[in-house]
């Protein structure tokens, strides 16, 4: 994942604060939620495994490249 992609988190635990900042006496808040699961949305996009593609342009032998092969989706008949 890279920042500004779409996650979905699952948890439990959800806290909101909200004071006064010192500073300014302007009003702030913030939510929280204890997290656990957090994974990619593929409601508005697609994911790509990046390790596996990263083992398969290392391996050389035809074996690691099958493996690394069906660790990223892709599966040949031959």
């Amino acid at each position: 994942m890279r920042k500004g992609d779409r996650v979905t988190i699952q948890g439990h635990d959800l806290t909101s604060e909200a004071w006064l900042a010192t500073t300014d006496g302007q009003p702030k808040s913030k939510v929280a939620i204890r997290a656990t699961d957090i994974a990619v949305s593929l409601r508005y996009d697609h994911a790509t495994a990046g390790r596996a593609t990263r083992a398969t342009q290392r391996a050389a032998d035809p074996q690691a490249q099958a493996d690394a092969a069906v660790l990223n989706g892709v599966t040949t008949v031959g």
